[in-house]
């Protein structure tokens, strides 16, 4: 019974924190003992979009929040944390910036661009 009100903790968390749709595993070579999923995406007012992202590996899981500009193919870090409670945290936004080839950031970014 506790697990059943985690994952309906989850899916509500989840939804709130964007649209809520079904993960999505995302490729990364670059970090090959994780997992990647995508948990939701949203379109911003300012027409760039929301991508809240998990990863699993061997040092545990954690959640980012990004905001991509999918036109410039620019971003920034929103939110961070081992929990998705600690995405809406106080977190320094700072600018958007470019992405890197072959970065984790760029394979997240490049899964949620498509079929925008």
């Amino acid at each position: 019974m506790a697990n059943r009100s985690f994952f309906i903790g989850i899916s509500t968390a989840i939804a709130l924190s964007g649209t809520a749709m079904a993960e999505t595993r995302i490729s990364v070579p670059t970090d090959a003992k994780a997992s990647y999923f995508i948990l939701s995406k949203a379109k911003l007012a300012n027409g760039n979009l929301q991508v809240v992202s998990r990863r699993v590996g061997p040092s545990g899981t954690s959640y980012s929040r990004r905001e991509i500009n999918c036109q410039r193919m620019t971003f920034r870090y929103t939110g961070e944390g081992d929990t998705l409670r600690e995405l809406d945290q106080p977190y320094n936004k700072g600018a958007m910036g470019p992405l890197t080839e072959g970065s984790i950031s760029t394979y997240i970014s490049m899964a949620a661009c498509r079929g925008r």
